[in-house]
């Protein structure tokens, strides 16, 4: 009946199968999009029948805030009316310290992350790298290039100190695709290594959300690399 009320048909049938049509494959993102917010909707009722109380403690990394963070805090307020929400902003070491000695409840950070068996984690969302350019640079009115395309830029990257998961992982990208990147500068806020890049200092390869602090960005070979949340083992979360 969803086919005849759509006047396309939505998948062929063959010896070998069902196969999805063109007009199938179109309408399967938009079907996804449909179970996942019918999925929230029956979250947020089930939240809203809750009268918990108490103090909610959650650290995060500051990439995390504008993607994430807030948009978890909407839905908060909300369903825990009698509930308070302590936020406190962190690199990814201090979160998961925190997590371990109990100073908080939730720890948003992005993967990977070191394995530690008091701390459970779940993935909450997924990112993919970008490139970082300045706005005159010779490739920045592209919307898409290779990462070998930049070999021979100078590299702003995530603090080795700060942030060395994220350090690991943009060193791991370079040298998958073949070269070793020349590091002029690192930084461990996401809106120090986009100034960085404006100012005409170097490149980066970025988390795609941290497009909303502004500068001029293509996109590299695919790259994902999820964000999640961590807690300690034995205390279930859900959001």
């Amino acid at each position: 009946m969803i086919p005849r009320s759509l006047g396309a048909a939505l998948f062929d049938r063959t010896t070998r199968g069902v196969v999805l049509t063109v007009a199938g494959q179109a309408a399967l993102e938009h079907a996804r999009d449909a179970v996942f917010h019918a999925d929230q909707v029956r979250a947020s009722i089930a939240l809203a029948n809750t009268n918990a109380t108490g103090t909610l403690r959650v650290h995060f990394v500051a990439s995390s805030m504008l993607a994430f963070v807030l948009r978890t805090i909407e839905r908060f307020r909300p369903a825990y009316p009698r509930a308070e929400l302590d936020l406190y902003e962190a690199d990814t070491q201090a979160i998961l310290k925190a997590i371990e000695v109990g100073d908080t409840d939730i720890g948003v950070v992005r993967f990977p992350t070191s394995k530690l068996p008091s701390i459970t984690k779940e993935p909450v969302l997924s990112d993919r790298y970008i490139a970082a350019l300045p706005v005159t640079h010779r490739l920045a009115g592209r919307k898409t290039l290779k990462l070998t395309e930049l070999r021979d830029e100078p590299f702003i990257l995530p603090s080795q100190r700060m942030t060395p998961t994220s350090h690991l992982c943009v060193l791991a990208a370079c040298y998958q695709t073949g070269f070793i990147p020349r590091i002029v500068q690192q930084g461990s806020q996401a809106q120090t290594i986009i100034a960085l890049v404006e100012s005409g200092l170097g490149v980066a390869l970025v988390p795609k959300l941290w497009g909303a602090y502004g500068g001029t960005f293509s996109s590299p070979a695919p790259a994902f690399r999820p964000a999640g949340w961590h807690y300690r083992t034995g205390h279930r979360v859900s959001y």
